[in-house]
């Protein structure tokens, strides 16, 4: 790479990494002030735990905890600002040293100055690609946590309501515990083709076994109705004595522990890997529009983002000094804008049209409108 490219990405990257940081630190200490009791209280029970000596170094820990791994979400959902900010800044300063001038003067365009800027910003973005195919999918837990749940080591117990699998079985739960995976006070009813159970199944407990992909029940005991199939409804009205009881060690169901977390969390789905999205696409644990739009949408970001940079990239591509203030209000009215409009791409539906479509639509309306921006630039 010639000198100045290495000069102008050096200095680009910077930028980003000032921007981002600014940006990160800003939103954790709102969060901070605002929660600042429940990382008090969390830091006080590590204390009481015997995790940290006093609360001046259990408290950070807590911050850290809860919005370290944040980091990675916040680089996801705020790339693109953050590298058309990054891009502003650093042209500007090179318009205010007269850079820009410089390099005019020894024959080289304004397009050329640019090609480093695009080219991290690529880069960037295939970052972006990674960070959500091999990152965030192993931060997931983490990343749904409440305030509450600071210093766990990832969510807490919650109650299962009565779901359904993909045999129709319906599970019903006390507790679930992520962290061992396992259901406490478990009841489940087979049911036939026209919806009647036909057998319960209850434990004391059960655990996901991964090798087996079925949960090993504790004092598990099945009871099926003698004669004819026990409606739900009846269930209550039935004796023991009309019951044929035998013990049962192993539930077999698709119903694991990454697809009860998803069906309580809608955050979570979007957060897998697109080979975990084809897994739960499969299972049915959600509903094919919501699949759909995580897997469009993490390649409609990417596009969204690149072609808004390019949108914004004339705004500071400058032959001449100007009214730099000016400059960035315009930059950032087209940035804000255009970013607004793929908002709407990406979250909102149009009846009869494709996801993929849809979510990629506001990126072709806004590409001839950039490329026509970069082709007036005077250089």
């Amino acid at each position: 790479m010639p000198l100045i490219d290495r000069h102008i990405a050096i200095r680009y990257l910077w930028n980003v990494a000032v921007v981002f940081s600014l940006l990160f630190t800003f939103a954790v200490t709102i969060d901070v002030i605002v929660q600042l009791d429940r990382f008090v209280e969390a830091a006080d029970a590590a204390v009481d735990r015997g995790e940290r000596a006093g609360r001046l170094t259990a408290l950070p820990l807590a911050i850290f905890d809860f919005h370290g791994p944040r980091l990675f979400q916040f680089y996801a959902y705020l790339l693109g600002l953050v590298t058309v900010a990054a891009m502003g800044f650093t042209l500007v300063q090179m318009a205010r040293a007269r850079e820009l001038v410089a390099l005019l003067t020894a024959g080289m365009s304004l397009q050329r100055v640019a090609r480093p800027i695009l080219l991290v910003t690529l880069l960037l973005n295939l970052g972006q690609l990674i960070n959500a195919e091999l990152i965030l999918p192993r931060l997931a837990p983490l990343l749904v946590r409440e305030h509450g749940e600071i210093l766990a080591a990832g969510l807490r117990g919650f109650p299962m309501p009565l779901t359904r699998d993909g045999s129709g079985m319906l599970i019903l739960a006390d507790r679930y515990e992520p962290a061992t995976e396992t259901l406490i006070g478990v009841l489940a009813l087979e049911r036939d083709a026209r919806g009647r159970a036909i057998r319960r199944i209850s434990a004391t407990e059960a655990v996901w076994d991964r090798s087996q992909r079925a949960w090993i029940l504790s004092d598990g005991v099945a009871m099926r109705a003698a004669g004819r199939p026990q409606p739900v409804a009846g269930a209550d009205a039935v004796s023991d004595a009309a019951l044929a009881k035998e013990p049962v060690e192993i539930l077999e169901s698709d119903l694991d522990p990454r697809s009860i977390t998803i069906r309580r969390s809608a955050t979570f789905a979007q957060m897998l890997s697109m080979s975990q999205l084809q897994e739960v696409a499969r299972a049915g644990v959600v509903e094919q529009e919501v699949v759909a739009r995580a897997w469009w949408g993490r390649f409609a970001g990417i596009a969204a983002n690149l072609v808004v940079f390019l949108l914004a990239l004339p705004s500071f591509l400058l032959r001449e000094p100007a009214n730099l203030l000016l400059r960035s209000v315009e930059c950032a009215a087209v940035a804000v804008g255009a970013f607004l409009l793929v908002l709407v791409g990406l979250t909102i539906s149009l009846p009869g049209v494709p996801v993929g479509f849809s979510m990629f639509a506001p990126q072709l309306v806004l590409l001839p409108l950039a490329l026509g921006r970069l082709s007036i630039v005077r250089t």
